[in-house]
């Protein structure tokens, strides 16, 4: 088994290197950060988050349809909703959402490797973001990325 996700890892070898880092999410984002955006909304966030216990407590009284745009090769649509301390994801745009942020495949890629700051992204105007601003700042506490 691989001990970091790639574009080629299927779902079945991502959950394996998820149940590997446990409850460490430090390890999880550097195990993760060539993964792409699919992978990410699709199997890492609802599979990390199920397998975490603290997750729910973290994501209780949240309620909210976040909207990704993601723009070029690897890219696509995909909505994060949060309820009743429970995290799903779907692709396309299925709900309304209160928040939505967009960027380039290139960028979300360099985010998600920790190579681009997000408040840098988005005062380059590398991340855009509609809707809901207050929503936009607690998406780094409740994805991990600060």
């Amino acid at each position: 088994m691989a001990d970091v996700i790639t574009p080629q890892s299927s779902a079945d070898e991502i959950k394996q290197i998820i149940d590997g880092a446990g409850t460490d999410r430090a390890a999880l984002r550097a195990k993760s950060k060539d993964a792409t955006p699919k992978q990410v909304f699709e199997v890492i966030l609802p599979y990390g988050y199920s397998k975490n216990p603290q997750a729910a407590e973290k994501l209780k009284g949240v309620k909210a349809v976040y909207q990704f745009n993601i723009d070029g090769e690897g890219g696509g649509q995909w909505q994060i909703k949060l309820a009743d301390g429970n995290l799903t994801t779907t692709s396309g745009t299925p709900d309304p959402a209160q928040c939505t942020i967009s960027m380039k495949a290139d960028d979300w890629k360099a985010m998600n490797a920790g190579t681009l700051n997000p408040q840098a992204a988005f005062m380059q105007g590398k991340l855009r973001i509609q809707g809901d601003m207050s929503l936009a700042m607690r998406l780094g506490s409740i994805l991990g990325t600060s």
